[in-house]
């Protein structure tokens, strides 16, 4: 993390920053500042959720099941171990106090207290380790810094401990597919995090390999992580990794449209592809989201994304939000952005008749007005 992108918890100042020696996550520009942050909540992460970790990792590792209270459930809509030691109590009312803290504020004492609230009623919630990485990872500072990505790293670890003690099948060589059924989710949901925690903690190859089993665990879907999981292999240079996933899961989202272009670029600079291949792409992708290219263009990385957690389809807003997420993959490709301005229409090309008759044949669904100069043409 750069000292530019330093800021002090409570005034947001990047002047004169000193790092919490307790905590060591967050930064401050002066006492006042300190004091005001440990009165609004830094207490609970600086001083409370240590104690809290410490105490539940003395639970998880000396865990016996006849400690908890278990009941039957069938063996429908279930995971194979409750199916077969019923579901325990103390975990149900841990995941309900989990669903509590997410409707709370992001980043909020009160949200944290909650999970650790949860965390107490059964110290082996994946849900309750998941959500306090996730904290770590995106609610204390955005982006995440290495010192919080690296505690988050430990939390999901330890999400990930927790469900495969709990359910012995699930373990690390597994290649079988697990349901998309709510009682994976949590598990689901640590391994995705995990995954994200390695990139920002700078061990991209390590966040590819957990990608990639998380897609091959889930039964339906996994897109989710592969828009992800594509970028980071765009990061790498892996051309490969990109094909597969892209064959996989195909170009049906803005995400995965405007990864296709990077992609298709980066081959037609090897020789691999034409530029009709980078063509297509994008013409593709505009179909998606048609603002993407004008972000990328104006290098206006500090726009704003939609912070709801919800972003309509082809709007504004989801472009936004795909060059916050994805901006600097295609500012490491100068040559990519020149390619883009030169296809603008002001001052660029104006499309041919040839340029038509390639766009039909190459079978992408477009639209297209004509108006008509010459009535006798």
């Amino acid at each position: 993390m750069s000292s530019v992108d330093k800021k002090c918890q409570w005034c947001q100042s990047h002047d004169f920053l000193k790092k919490c020696q307790q905590c060591r996550l967050v930064y401050y520009c002066n006492r006042e500042c300190q004091v005001s942050d440990w009165k609004d909540g830094h207490n609970v992460i600086c001083s409370k959720l240590p104690k809290a970790i410490k105490n539940a990792l003395d639970k998880v590792h000396s865990f016996h099941l006849s400690n908890y209270t278990t009941q039957d459930v069938g063996s429908f809509l279930v995971t194979e171990a409750q199916a077969h030691r019923g579901e325990i109590l103390e975990e149900k009312r841990a995941q309900e106090l989990c669903y509590d803290a997410m409707e709370m504020k992001k980043g909020s004492a009160k949200k944290l207290n909650k999970i650790l609230q949860a965390l107490n009623c059964f110290p082996l919630s994946t849900e309750a380790w998941g959500m306090i990485g996730q904290f770590y990872l995106w609610e204390i500072h955005s982006p995440p810094t290495k010192e919080c990505s690296e505690a988050a790293v430990k939390a999901f670890d330890t999400a990930i401990l927790c469900a495969r003690k709990l359910n012995p099948t699930w373990s690390e060589d597994r290649r079988k597919a697990l349901t998309n059924d709510v009682e994976h989710r949590p598990y689901f949901r640590s391994l995705r995090g995990r995954a994200h925690a390695l990139k920002w903690s700078g061990k991209i190859i390590d966040a590819i390999i957990q990608g990639k089993k998380l897609i091959l665990l889930q039964q339906r879907g996994g897109a989710g992580m592969g828009i992800p999981l594509c970028g980071w292999y765009l990061e790498s240079g892996n051309t490969e990794g990109v094909s597969n996933l892209l064959r996989k899961f195909g170009t049906y989202n803005t995400s995965f449209a405007y990864h296709d272009v990077l992609l298709q670029f980066l081959l037609w600079r090897r020789d691999d592809a034409v530029e009709f291949d980078v063509d297509k792409a994008l013409y593709t992708a505009l179909k998606h989201n048609p603002y993407v290219p004008d972000i990328v263009i104006s290098d206006d990385s500090k726009q704003d994304s939609n912070d709801n957690g919800y972003c309509s389809v082809g709007s504004l807003s989801e472009a936004k939000t795909y060059v916050t997420d994805f901006g600097q993959l295609w500012m490491k490709h100068p040559e990519l952005i020149e390619w883009l301005k030169e296809k603008k229409n002001e001052g660029g090309k104006v499309p041919t008749e040839f340029d038509l008759i390639r766009l039909l044949k190459s079978g992408v669904n477009f639209g297209m007005i004509c108006t008509h100069s010459d009535l006798d043409g």
